[in-house]
């Protein structure tokens, strides 16, 4: 049964959460098999233009310490970087988004439509400020200046805007509070049962140097504490680990982004390019699906499919598209790209611009 057809209630934890009938699969694998299920406040309707239902996160600071953890931090950074993208791309046109696209994975550069922005005349230098048709005794009117549009872009993610990002930042602060925290405690605990390792008793010669017993009270109860220079280096690994994990389990990609425009340009030319990750939601991939369903099905017209063929009387296969995609580039961007984030695009697309046919798809 496909996604989009799921209806169903799940209870855990002894409360009933209503799955909404458009709910994907991924969301759907994070509610059944992710015990964060219990951060959930509310799961939000379709509005009337027909948006998807996304999962509605709590604030971080409503979480208890048994969540602060790095599987939650994962879970709101997933959900933040899924929506912004998504909110990029629905406010760009169908040319623009092929644009973007193009600049932001140049491997498809000869795959998408090669259609590009209107060009935007702008006025020759020779030309004065009256125009050339007027009467030379008129009053002299300003001609009116034509800018270029900017390139419309897709913003990837880096450590240094996820962040920026205020509710991320809080998390990520709490979650590391919080390990240097469990830290401390089984420090302790491995130094009174005799099974400290060679860091846990430098620790202890450390904080034998105080020299008064108040001082070193003050010493062992906040032990766990950071310097800020300590808790932004362990949240940037937060993240690094996080990030790494995700694009493990092809939920997200890298990406090449221009940097900053006040990076001098005395830098090395790399420097001028920084590495980024976008994720993958629906509205994101189904583009880049269709130059592989529409080669599979001009591969397809030019040879012979018995009836013995899984392949007969079916649309091009999840496995066809994914085998395509997973081989697209030279960078190997694609290689890990998750089955289900292909199939919930898929599932996405049919009313878009493909069509279902058996256990395929085609484009209507």
């Amino acid at each position: 049964m496909a996604s989009s057809e799921i209806t169903s209630e799940i209870s855990l934890n002894s409360e009933q959460v209503k799955v909404s009938p458009i709910f994907t699969i991924h969301h759907l694998l994070l509610v059944v098999l992710n015990p964060l299920l219990q951060y959930v406040t509310t799961i939000a309707q379709p509005s009337d233009q027909g948006s998807k239902a996304d999962l509605q996160l709590c604030n971080p600071s409503k979480l208890r310490s048994s969540q602060l953890t790095d599987r939650t931090f994962r879970l709101y950074l997933l959900d933040h970087m899924s929506q912004e993208t998504t909110r990029v791309i629905e406010e760009l046109s169908e040319v623009e988004l092929e644009t973007a696209l193009k600049e932001v994975f140049p491997e498809y550069r000869p795959l998408l439509p090669s259609r590009a922005l209107p060009q935007v005349r702008t006025p020759l230098r020779s030309h004065s400020l009256n125009s050339i048709h007027d009467d030379p005794d008129s009053t002299p009117r300003q001609r009116k200046i034509y800018t270029p549009r900017p390139i419309p872009a897709i913003p990837g993610f880096t450590i240094s805007s996820i962040l920026s990002v205020s509710q991320l930042e809080e998390l990520a602060d709490m979650v590391v509070e919080e390990q240097s925290r469990k830290e401390e405690k089984r420090r302790r605990r491995r130094i009174r049962d005799g099974t400290a390792t060679q860091k846990d008793l430098q620790y202890r010669s450390q904080s034998s140097t105080m020299t008064s017993e108040s001082q070193s009270s003050v010493k062992s109860q906040s032990g766990w504490r950071l310097s800020s220079d300590e808790k932004r280096a362990r949240k940037e690994r937060l993240v690094k680990w996080v990030i790494r994990g995700l694009s493990e389990e092809g939920v997200l990609v890298q990406i090449r982004m221009k940097a900053d425009e006040k990076i001098s340009t005395s830098q090395s030319r790399t420097k001028r390019y920084i590495e980024a990750y976008l994720p993958l939601p629906e509205p994101l991939l189904l583009p880049l699906l269709i130059p592989h369903l529409s080669a599979e099905i001009h591969h397809r017209s030019k040879i012979y499919i018995p009836r013995s063929d899984p392949r007969y009387g079916h649309g091009i296969l999840l496995e066809e598209v994914l085998k395509r995609l997973r081989g697209c580039g030279e960078d190997g961007r694609w290689e890990r790209v998750g089955e289900y984030c292909v199939e919930d695009a898929l599932h996405y697309g049919e009313g878009k611009g493909l069509k279902r046919v058996g256990r395929g798809w085609v484009i209507a």
